[in-house]
């Protein structure tokens, strides 16, 4: 690592103290020699959009973060200033060096351009990466004050997940899923009915959209929106079409990936035509299989292949590849500091609120 800088600044709420907090402060010492720590304060917090549950006053906060420097920092020089309003320290001329987490990382980007104006030269910008709890969803004072997780991310009270669809075989499929990527997790997996779509989707696009649409049917009141959608897909040079399996998850904190189940051509002799209206479920059901074939135990899968394959497996596999970005962030097999350069373009953020820190 280069040579530490003379001084770093980082700024939140410090409420709840948990291990994003101290992901922040760990970058910050090891970056620089004295490190500013911007307290939010109880007349800034009043101007800002109320958070869930009860933020413990100033003072409270204080110690609590006193005592946390005190120990994981021992004999390293810090200050703690009583943070008015975004900016800080960050305008002052001593200031060489932001720790930001991704949400606030705008304010130092906001921050130099008002240094510029001023002909202050910029400050290095340091983002440090959300980190996410057991549940894969970012560790945050909210959280925590709404009794979900704890500090070190662990539950507290089963996460609640909607999915976009009441077909069995779909939620056996996420089920399969969900109990290998979270497997110490207890999750109520609700089921919530989007408006009718098209009876048999064909391409990337309109699965997407598909799925998306069942995924944000699904979102609110819960944790987590799981939206699964089938489509058809043709190969070029090909007549036949490929059946797969389109997954977004979407979270309430603004989050949103989406994965592809393996896809199996569809016999030539059940296609559908792509100007036809048949799906893939009325298809397979011409060649003898029972009605509603794609709601039963292995779906259309299933009974092409007398059970060798199961439409369960497969939508359980769309569901993990749509969690990869998570579990790398999670597994920490993703750079977890990296500082910012100063002359790139902004990066995207999360939709929707910001996790409280």
């Amino acid at each position: 690592m280069a040579r530490r800088a003379p001084r770093a600044v980082l700024g939140g709420t410090f409420d709840h103290l948990h291990a994003g907090h101290r992901a922040l402060l760990t970058a910050a010492f090891e970056r620089a020699e004295v490190v500013g720590i911007g307290l939010t304060t109880e007349a800034f917090l009043a101007g800002r959009p109320r958070k869930l549950g009860r933020v413990a006053p100033y003072a409270e906060r204080e110690r609590e973060l006193r005592r946390t420097l005190e120990r994981l920092f021992p004999r390293r020089a810090y200050q703690i200033l009583p943070l008015k309003d975004r900016w800080g320290t960050l305008l002052e001329p001593s200031t060489g060096m932001l720790v930001a987490s991704p949400e606030t990382l705008p304010v130092g980007r906001e921050a130099n351009r008002r240094r510029r104006a001023r002909g202050l030269p910029p400050v290095r910008l340091v983002e440090v990466a959300t980190v996410l709890g057991e549940d894969l969803l970012p560790i945050s004072s909210t959280r925590i004050r709404g009794g979900l997780i704890d500090g070190e991310g662990h539950r507290l009270r089963p996460l609640q997940i909607g999915l976009g669809t009441s077909n069995p075989v779909k939620h056996a499929g996420v089920r399969r899923a969900l109990d290998r990527l979270l497997p110490r997790v207890r999750y109520q997996l609700t089921a919530v009915d989007p408006p009718p779509g098209k009876p048999q989707p064909w391409g990337l696009a309109e699965g997407t959209r598909g799925a998306d649409a069942r995924a944000a049917a699904a979102l609110p009141g819960q944790e987590y929106g799981l939206g699964v959608e089938a489509t058809l897909l043709t190969l070029p040079g090909r007549r036949d079409a490929l059946d797969v399996h389109v997954v977004t998850v979407t979270d309430a904190l603004g989050g949103l990936s989406r994965g592809l189940s393996p896809g199996f051509p569809v016999p030539s002799a059940s296609a559908p035509s792509r100007q036809g209206t048949r799906t893939l479920e009325e298809t397979v059901h011409a060649l003898g299989a029972p009605s509603r074939v794609g709601r039963s135990p292995g779906g259309a899968l299933g009974y092409l292949t007398r059970g060798a394959l199961s439409r369960e497996e497969f939508i359980a596999c769309a569901v993990e590849a749509a969690f990869v970005p998570r579990l790398a962030r999670r597994s920490d097999r993703l750079p977890r500091v990296r500082e910012v350069p100063l002359s790139s373009p902004p990066t995207m953020r999360r939709r929707g609120p910001r996790p409280s820190r």
